[in-house]
């Protein structure tokens, strides 16, 4: 199960906008930051639509590709993230955090990291429950320190 460091949610303004992108039938992530803000607005993004079945009604659903997304469904999210990332995703989800400008945590499978610093600066590495996430904030709205 993955779950994310609590940090990059406590100090979410009630109502703010949290999305997993390439959420893959697996809203565990999802489900945790309903049980620690029941407030938050949860969006599971997907480019395949069978992937977004079952999706809780605390999460609201939508298929977008990130190779050519539909920018308004990320626009003042206060978090973008991604679970088990693939490195060919990662340079197209910098560019699009970058653009609405939100950070992005990533978690990936093995050692998969794209180099993204040139479009979101450097990271900070959070562990958390045995995984660990590199979290891009330029904006300095979840972690408190720029990237």
């Amino acid at each position: 199960m993955f779950v994310l460091p609590p940090r990059l949610v406590e100090h979410a303004s009630p109502g703010a906008l949290i999305v997993e992108i390439g959420v893959g039938k697996r809203f565990d992530a999802l489900n945790a930051i309903h049980r620690q803000r029941d407030d938050l607005a949860l969006r599971a993004v997907d480019v395949n639509q069978q992937a977004l079945q079952g999706a809780p009604d605390s999460v609201e659903t939508a298929i977008d590709d990130v190779w050519d997304p539909h920018r308004p469904l990320y626009e003042n999210a206060h978090l973008l993230y991604a679970v088990r990332c693939p490195s060919e995703l990662q340079p197209p989800l910098a560019r699009l955090a970058k653009h609405v400008e939100a950070p992005l945590a990533l978690h990936v499978v093995k050692d998969e990291w794209a180099h993204i610093a040139p479009i979101l600066g450097d990271h900070i590495l959070l562990r958390h429950k045995g995984h660990a996430w590199r979290v891009h904030d330029p904006f300095e709205r979840v972690t408190g320190e720029q990237s």
